[in-house]
């Protein structure tokens, strides 16, 4: 029986081509992002309608999630719900290997990379200037949001990656005989 050291497990397997194992984990990651980002946006919707789960009031909720006393509007929680189911479809598969469809998914990993990094060291007030001040919502910003964005990042770009073996050739010019 052969052992595994760190080449075989983390570089290995970007380099040879895609095995049953490989793509049972990129299948797995995309549908946990996919899940993920469908149970975020559901719950930005719900939002939008009135509800204020999980915390006890939408006051509550307004300044642990939004980083204010006052609630966004229905069209923005809309909005934004529509965008990350949008990108559980895409991170699903929906559209295929169409231009647009890896257009869409690699903004989806861009975007929530760059969330998450802010997130983590604190700089969403950059992006966001509403947030500056706002206590509570930096505290989870740092502890939940960022890291939580930072993981879904890396579960689309992992579950999204065309297997290597599966990657197209380069197309060869036709030859002059057959025209």
């Amino acid at each position: 029986m052969r052992t595994r050291n760190v080449k075989d497990v983390l570089v290995t397997p970007y380099i040879l081509p895609d095995t049953g194992a490989m793509t049972f984990f990129r299948k797995t990651a995309a549908v946990k992002a996919a899940v993920t980002l469908a149970g975020i946006g559901a719950l930005h919707i719900a939002w939008g309608r009135g509800s204020h789960f999980p915390l006890r009031s939408r006051k509550d909720l307004a300044t642990a999630v939004f980083a204010g006393e006052e609630f966004p509007s229905t069209a923005a929680c809309y909005v934004v719900g529509a965008a990350l189911i949008t990108a559980s479809a895409l991170t699903l598969g929906v559209g295929g290997r169409h231009w647009w469809a890896r257009a869409g998914v690699n903004t989806v990993a861009g975007v929530l990379a760059i969330r998450g990094v802010a997130g983590v060291t604190g700089q969403t007030k950059n992006f966001f200037p509403d947030t500056r001040g706002a206590k509570k919502f930096a505290e989870l910003d740092r502890k939940v949001y960022g890291p939580l964005c930072l993981v879904l990042a890396a579960l689309v770009w992992v579950g999204t990656r065309r297997p290597e073996s599966r990657r197209s050739e380069p197309r060869k010019p036709k030859s002059p005989e057959l025209m």
